[in-house]
């Protein structure tokens, strides 16, 4: 539960946390603890003050109760241990490339693993490509009005060879001018 809890805290989200056991980096999060076992009597109580509700307990019949309620007041509901409303897949981002794995609450330590192997490949080169992209993009907008053309001129130059081969400033110079050949 901590991680889907930076998650929404990531987000600017408001987390409340009900559970009687915390781990210590969930008491250092920015989130509203109430420390308690929840009754399940109380959850439809409990569930009609929040808008989405994760089902993180280790007591399959309690995430039950908290899933079928959740349903019946229209909330969005995520769990753990099976597919749901919404997912939250494992995610990490490297300068602006986002990447997320899920196995659908399969194996959320395969997850993870895969997760670090596709973080190793992506290459400085990568993200100087996306930097060279989003400005290109920006000019292009500005050019052309058409998407479809725009899309065409943003792929050659991702295999442009004079573009991969320069520094930042010196590539830049090569996409205005090579932009500025385009007709609209």
């Amino acid at each position: 539960s901590e991680r889907r809890a930076r998650k929404f805290l990531d987000a600017k989200a408001k987390v409340t946390i009900i559970s009687k056991d915390f781990t210590p980096q969930l008491k250092k999060m920015n989130v509203n603890i109430i420390e308690r076992e929840v009754k399940k009597s109380e959850i439809p109580k409990l569930i009609k003050n929040y808008d989405i509700i994760l089902a993180c307990t280790s007591d399959e019949e309690l995430n039950n109760s908290i899933e079928e309620e959740a349903r019946k007041q229209g909330k969005l509901v995520n769990r753990a241990d099976k597919i749901s409303d919404f997912i939250m897949p494992a995610s990490f981002e490297v300068e602006g490339v986002v990447i997320a794995i899920s196995t659908l609450g399969k194996s959320p330590a395969l997850a993870k693993l895969i997760k670090r192997r596709i973080a190793k490949l992506i290459t400085k080169e990568d993200v100087k490509m996306l930097k060279l992209q989003e400005y290109a993009r920006e000019l292009l907008k500005n050019k052309i009005p058409e998407q479809r053309k725009r899309k065409e001129i943003l792929r050659s130059l991702l295999s442009d060879y004079d573009i991969a081969n320069k520094d930042i400033e010196e590539a830049k110079k090569i996409i205005r001018r090579k932009i500025e050949c385009f007709r609209e």
